[in-house]
């Protein structure tokens, strides 16, 4: 019994050391998983603590962004509105898209468009009056032909240095007063009985020279006048009162000269009159003329002419584009002051046509010229 009882007590020891052995392993073992587990709990909220201030940095640098693009549209309206600002005689917003509310714009075309019908006058009542009042011959005609277009040949490109160094307005404001006493004084001669045909070479020259300075002082004034956005509207009604004119005036001018003879010139001379008073309304400041170039340098002016003007020449003669539209306009320009010096005098020596008539023939050539224009798009 004894010996029975040590046994089963060392029996008992022992199963209780094994029970404690394998507690003290299950213990270690839960320590284990809740590290692993404290562990991943800790690499997952790191992972979204990151996150976290990955989407903040992105959310401020979004906001920084916006903020920088924000002063950057801001800078651009700001600029936007200086460049509106520049230029006069419009109203601000949106309204100002229209030119029709746009008085100096409305002031220069008005003057313009009535001008032009006043030139288109003139281009049939001038040969007229040399050949039924003063009986021109061809020869005398075809002078009086040259001599209104040799300005544009001998004087258009040194007009445009000239136009670059003095205001524009003012320039063709001086045009347009002389272009009045010079047209105006061919029927005042009729008129006394003293019209030759030495005063009209001199007329025909004189306007001439007067119209390239205005003509290119004209086209340089436009963009000062009115924002670039509006230009394709502006040139557009400037483009469509030429189309008028040349419809209405030629017409005109034949049934004035039928009419009144000589005193059909006076008309031309009125319009000019006309926008010469259109260009007084005006109210914009012309932006400072550029200086002469010499001025700031040892070479005397003269010199500065020079070089621009064989710069311009050298310009256009290495654009192919602009080379082939002067040899274009030049080949077309000489043909057609051919034959229109001798069309006026074939129809009323020739074919015996009476001047009204004459007139309204060039008003139908024109109104062909505005088809096609408008079928070419």
């Amino acid at each position: 019994m004894g010996g029975m009882t040590e046994s089963g007590m060392a029996e008992g020891e022992l199963s209780e050391l094994a029970a404690q052995h394998q507690a003290d392993i299950a213990d270690v073992a839960g320590a284990e998983a809740t590290g692993a587990e404290r562990a991943d709990a800790g690499v997952a909220g790191a992972g979204v603590a990151g996150a976290e201030a990955t989407g903040a940095e992105r959310a401020e640098a979004e906001v920084a962004g916006a903020g920088v693009a924000g002063v950057e549209v801001a800078g651009v309206e700001v600029a936007g509105a200086e460049m509106a600002g520049a230029r006069a005689g419009g109203a601000a917003g949106p309204g100002r898209r229209s030119l029709w509310r746009h008085r100096n714009f409305m002031s220069l075309w008005i003057g313009q468009s009535i001008s032009e019908v006043g030139s288109s006058v003139t281009m049939v009542a001038l040969p007229l009056v040399a050949i039924v009042l003063l009986h021109a011959s061809t020869f005398q005609v075809g002078l009086l032909s040259a001599a209104g277009t040799a300005s544009f040949l001998l004087v258009a490109l040194p007009a445009g240095l000239v136009v670059d160094r003095v205001a524009k307005r003012w320039l063709m404001l001086n045009c347009d007063i002389a272009r009045t006493l010079i047209i105006g004084s061919v029927a005042v001669a009729a008129a006394f009985h003293v019209l030759t045909m030495g005063q009209l070479f001199a007329v025909a020259l004189l306007s001439g020279l007067a119209t390239v300075f205005f003509d290119v002082a004209y086209q340089s004034y436009v963009p000062a006048l009115i924002d670039r956005d509006q230009l394709h509207e502006g040139n557009g009604k400037l483009g469509g009162s030429q189309a008028f004119a040349g419809v209405v005036g030629p017409g005109l001018g034949g049934a004035l000269f039928g009419l009144i003879k000589a005193g059909a010139m006076a008309a031309d001379a009125i319009s000019y009159a006309v926008s010469t008073v259109s260009l007084l309304m005006i109210r914009v400041s012309e932006p400072e003329p550029s200086l002469l170039a010499s001025e700031a340098g040892p070479k005397p002016a003269r010199g500065g002419f020079r070089q621009e003007l064989f710069a311009g020449l050298r310009f256009v003669a290495e654009q192919p584009v602009l080379r082939k539209i002067a040899a274009c306009t030049g080949t077309a320009n000489l043909f057609g002051s051919m034959s229109g010096a001798l069309e006026i005098i074939f129809l009323v020596r020739v074919v015996h046509v009476r001047p009204a008539e004459v007139g309204v023939l060039f008003a139908v050539g024109s109104v062909g010229g505005v088809i096609g224009g408008v079928l070419a798009g």
